[in-house]
């Protein structure tokens, strides 16, 4: 009987461990809905090109729908998730990409804007602030803090490991 007691004693705490685990870095608040994102930048020279730019800061709205930016060569294949998506490079002078959909309002159409002069994503419309170039899409105020919702986050990985690589946002 004891071994029992003990043997269900440790399974609950194994699966309490496991799921704390398992949440830990999850974007759980996350409220935007999965969209499909594909922007291919082969070398360092289309980043440079038609990229955000190459300092911590720098930033541009990615919107095929909206051929947004103007420069940049939209193919079939390419796709900016459900609003569209922030392309910005971190104070780390990582890349980071976002979803521009505010998670309060939940619309293709309600897009954050950066701040120049904060350097903070807004959402025009129920006017809560997030992070961008650190804590990359967390709330800072408003319904989006009072309710921890996110900015969808999106991979941004280089195409190879040579120094002239590029990026594929995914």
């Amino acid at each position: 009987m004891k071994s029992i007691l003990r043997n269900i004693i440790i399974a609950t705490a194994a699966a309490v461990i496991a799921a704390a685990v398992a949440a830990c870095g999850s974007n759980d608040h996350v409220r935007t809905p999965p969209a499909p994102v594909f922007l291919r930048f082969a070398t360092i020279n289309e980043w440079q090109q038609y990229g955000p730019g190459a300092n911590p800061l720098d930033f541009d709205y990615y919107i095929k729908s909206e051929r947004l930016p103007k420069d940049f060569p939209y193919l079939a294949t390419n796709e900016t998730g459900y609003g569209g998506v922030l392309l910005a490079v971190a104070l780390t002078g990582q890349p980071v990409a976002l979803d521009l959909s505010c998670p309060v309002e939940n619309s293709q159409t309600v897009r954050v804007r950066v701040d120049s002069k904060t350097h903070e994503a807004v959402c025009p419309k129920c006017g809560s602030r997030y992070f961008v170039f650190e804590n990359y899409g967390r709330p800072i105020s408003g319904q989006a803090a009072d309710r921890e919702l996110e900015l969808r986050r999106y991979n941004v990985l280089p195409t190879d490991d040579t120094p002239l690589h590029g990026y594929i946002v995914n």
